[in-house]
């Protein structure tokens, strides 16, 4: 599969579904991309446990930012 998320991944946080990298072209410090392990064509057609993960994931990132920035 030719998914840009999986290429050269630098992974910041990985959680048991989902992973945090940060965006290739950021429009701003910190831009982070939460992603789903498991490939969809949208975010509707994710699990509620994934749904629930990535939620999860981004709330430490955003944990994980403010502490870097200090």
């Amino acid at each position: 599969m030719n998914c840009p998320f999986c290429q050269n991944l630098k992974t910041i946080k990985e959680s048991k579904l989902s992973i945090a990298i940060y965006d290739k072209y950021p429009v701003n410090k910190g831009h982070t991309l939460i992603i789903p392990k498991r490939h969809v064509s949208n975010y509707f057609d994710l699990t509620d446990e994934e749904k629930l993960d990535l939620h999860k994931l981004m709330e430490e990132m955003k944990i994980y930012l403010v502490l870097m920035s200090i």
